[in-house]
């Protein structure tokens, strides 16, 4: 029984360098992805008002005027006018779009604190074993580590979660508005 508990501690052990390497790696990837996120922020902003304005005016627009710079994914949509099937297809390949953007970001939602609960635990084990063989230095250290992989895994899920809430948002108006300005052309044509 003290071989399996053994070798059950050594194999956490050898899981500790690649959950801090992980988790080190998925906070400049938040980083990257924050980034992103402010600067599509930014595009939005700066369209969103001349957009918004037009979109008010197309509800009873007959035929309907050029419109005016438009979030992404409402540009992609009305980027050759397709239509009927064409448009359907286009719709379908905007939401997957949207998916495959959102999918990522619930990557660092899940993993994120998969992997500080890893790192939290991980080092415990040996911490606990410094603490009764009264090596305070060793429980500090592990400590410490078990404490910064928390902190870096809710710092990924939270960002995460913050840019996928306020995505899932945009993304939702955006095929809205894609569907009503697409299928309005498809009725009329």
């Amino acid at each position: 029984m003290e071989l399996l508990v053994d070798l059950l501690a050594r194999l956490a052990d050898l899981l500790l360098l690649p959950t801090m390497l992980l988790l080190v790696l998925g906070f400049f990837w938040t980083l990257a992805l924050l980034g992103g996120h402010l600067a599509e922020w930014r595009r939005r902003r700066a369209v969103l008002a001349g957009y918004r304005s037009w979109l008010r005016t197309q509800v009873a627009a007959a035929p309907r005027t050029e419109a005016p710079p438009a979030p992404e994914l409402v540009g992609l949509a009305l980027a050759d006018r397709p239509r009927g099937a064409d448009a359907v297809k286009r719709l379908a390949d905007l939401e997957i779009v949207a998916r495959r953007a959102l999918g990522r970001l619930m990557i660092g939602i899940r993993v994120g604190p998969v992997l500080g609960l890893a790192g939290t635990l991980i080092p415990l084990g040996p911490a606990l074993v410094a603490l009764s063989a009264g090596d305070t230095e060793t429980l500090a250290r592990k400590l410490v580590v078990a404490f910064s992989t928390s902190v870096l895994g809710l710092f990924i899920s939270g960002c995460c979660f913050v840019m996928h809430s306020s995505r899932k948002l945009w993304y939702a108006q955006d095929l809205a508005d894609a569907e009503f300005l697409l299928g309005a052309e498809r009725n009329e044509g």
